[in-house]
């Protein structure tokens, strides 16, 4: 039969066959099959097979901590199931201990280790943004935009269509401090009757149209990747920290929600609305809490932020009525 492998340790695995059905396989009976490779394989009894032979390798480059002796080197991967042997000449002048990328030349046998040489080098593993990078290829994370979306990115025209404009409203962004994309802003207005409140987030839609090159590739990362020291972002930079992020005193296109509430914060009306807006301020969370817990009232914002935090808490109240 023809199935593919799912690798669980050293000692054993599973294979699933074409129609869906899950056996056992010993590590012993693996050949040197791998985590998603497609491979030939025979029932030897029950559930428990044997690997014929691979049919597909799923890759043939892996990244792992490579360790010197006096004559040669090797690698010790979790998904693969010996010890890689890498010849001096392929190690790269790697140093013990060091993040490496290797691509396997020879995968051997049941007697014989797979060799492979280092192709790169991210250096040791005491250095956490070594680690990441490192964990990024072998994650296979999409870090990098082709040529083509780029050059799509640069010459990116905008979609002329009426729009609410809504710049006279001193919106405000409210991010981490380090935050660098500025996808949504807020405003509100106390009213005689309640709360005005207008909720915007950058409008995308007319930079990126469906089934551009840039769609696609935003389709295929589905998401931004956040790391501790970096973020790999879903559409390119122009888009996230330009054109789409709500920076101070720019006008910029977005989608806004335009919401009434009575005073304890029952919803009125509401609507969505094609709009332009003009952040006024970049907030961070750091500093909108310094202002709200030490009472601070004259900041340019304060009468605004003490607002939000009436209508927050009556909404609040309001969902743990609802069971929300």
């Amino acid at each position: 039969m023809i199935g593919e492998v799912i690798f669980v340790n050293k000692r054993f695995s599973f294979i699933t066959s074409n129609d869906n059905t899950k056996y056992f396989v010993r590590s012993k009976n693996m050949l040197t099959a791998c985590d998603k490779d497609i491979v030939d394989f025979s029932i030897l009894k029950g559930d428990e097979v044997i690997v014929n032979k691979i049919i597909t390798r799923n890759t043939d480059e892996f990244v792992g901590v490579i360790e010197n002796s006096k004559n040669f080197s090797f690698v010790v991967l979790d998904k693969v199931l010996k010890d890689v042997y890498i010849k001096k000449k392929n190690s790269l002048n790697s140093k013990n201990y060091d993040l490496v990328k290797i691509k396997i030349y020879d995968w051997g046998n049941r007697n014989k280790s797979p060799e492979a040489k280092v192709i790169k080098n991210y250096g040791n593993t005491l250095k956490a943004e070594n680690v990441v990078s490192s964990k990024i290829e072998a994650l296979n994370i999409p870090h990098k935009f082709s040529k083509e979306v780029l050059t799509e990115v640069d010459n990116l025209t905008i979609t002329k269509e009426k729009r609410v404009d809504l710049t006279s409203l001193y919106h405000v962004t409210i991010d981490g401090s380090d935050t660098k994309d500025m996808d949504d802003a807020v405003y509100l207005e106390k009213k005689d009757y309640g709360y005005y409140l207008v909720v915007s987030i950058a409008d995308v839609s007319s930079y990126v149209k469906k089934d551009s090159l840039i769609d696609k590739e935003a389709y295929t990362r589905s998401n931004s990747v956040y790391l501790y020291d970096r973020v790999i972002p879903m559409l390119p930079q122009r888009l996230t920290n330009d054109l789409c992020s709500l920076n101070p005193n720019e006008d910029k296109l977005t989608l806004s929600v335009i919401i009434k509430y009575d005073d304890n914060g029952n919803v009125i009306s509401s609507d969505i609305v094609r709009s332009k807006i003009r952040s006024r301020h970049k907030l961070t969370y750091e500093g909108v809490n310094e202002i709200l817990n030490n009472d601070i009232r004259d900041f340019e914002y304060s009468d605004m932020l003490f607002n939000m935090q009436e209508l927050s808490e009556k909404l609040t109240i309001l969902s743990k009525k609802e069971g929300l």
